[in-house]
């Protein structure tokens, strides 16, 4: 149960690292 939870948070994790920067340049405008 545990080592599912925690490979649960390590890819939302990742998934978030993937997404944030796309957004960040989106939202100042850059392509």
């Amino acid at each position: 149960m545990i080592n599912t939870i925690s490979t649960s948070l390590i890819h939302s994790l990742t998934v978030v690292e993937n997404v944030l920067p796309n957004l960040l340049i989106r939202s100042h405008g850059f392509k």
